[in-house]
């Protein structure tokens, strides 16, 4: 008997027979719903625990260290290296140094996927001087990496950052969000001087994590680290700045100073 729910209605039986909430004894669950709502009906009593179930399958993000669990299992330790992961995704620019001890841990945890070949890397750049300087670097498409890089096998998303300073890519984020106001404003397409997108052939031995299928922290760029070290790069793309030619409505500047 489930507390007068559907307990006349007899389900067939079988290993294989898709089971709901409704092939369980869920007296415990009705008696604290009605314990919290004195007088609930029976009809929202089984639209709460619809929606309870559905729920349950929804995998959370920890604020600690960004790796996701079902809302039905989610005790767990968190790791030093992960809490670490989540921080740099976070905020790239604070979080750069990697403890040695963490890049066995993190190469072996999140190993390059098969198949990912390709990954690019937007860049926006605030000045002619910054662009001429990274430009000068570029020697015979081989560039100096001195750091780790976030880079997306997504080519959008490279376009993203390339057009748009993007948030923890910058240390004063003041600067960013003047920026982008001052994009509205001469209805540019870009922020800053210019931007690139640089693309990289991946390999092992270049790739410190691919959690590009994780979602840590809910993060959709499907993103992979790189280590430190000079590699041949492909210039993909220039965006040169254009003023006046982007229609900047009122909606899509209120729904972009959220997010900045």
């Amino acid at each position: 008997m489930f507390c007068g729910i559907n307990s006349d209605i007899q389900r067939p039986k079988g290993e294989n027979q898709m089971k709901t909430w409704r092939d369980f004894n869920v007296e415990q669950v009705i008696k604290l719903i009605r314990k919290s709502e004195k007088n609930i009906t029976e009809e929202r009593i089984e639209e709460l625990m619809d929606d309870a179930c559905e729920l349950l399958t929804v995998n959370l993000s920890c604020l600690t260290c960004g790796k996701r669990f079902p809302m039905n299992n989610m005790q767990h330790k968190c790791k030093e290296e992960d809490i670490w992961l989540y921080q740099y995704i976070q905020n790239s620019v604070g979080n750069k140094q990697v403890k040695k001890e963490y890049l066995s841990l993190l190469k072996e945890k999140y190993p390059l996927h098969k198949g990912h070949d390709i990954a690019y890397r937007g860049i926006n750049f605030k000045t002619h001087q910054e662009y001429r300087m990274f430009m000068e670097s570029l020697k015979e498409n081989s560039f100096t990496f001195k750091e780790i890089t976030s880079w997306t096998l997504r080519h959008d998303y490279a376009v993203r950052f390339a057009r748009c300073i993007q948030k923890g890519t910058r240390e004063n984020d003041d600067i960013r969000k003047q920026e982008i106001r001052a994009m509205f404003n001469m209805k540019a397409n870009i922020t800053g001087y210019k931007g690139i997108i640089l693309a990289i052939h991946l390999t092992k031995n270049k790739v410190l994590c691919d959690i590009s299928k994780e979602g840590i922290g809910n993060m959709t760029e499907e993103e992979v680290i790189l280590l430190p070290g000079t590699y041949q790069v492909v210039l993909n793309k220039i965006i040169d700045k254009e003023l006046g030619k982007t229609d900047w409505n009122e909606e899509n500047i209120r729904l972009a100073e959220l997010l900045i």
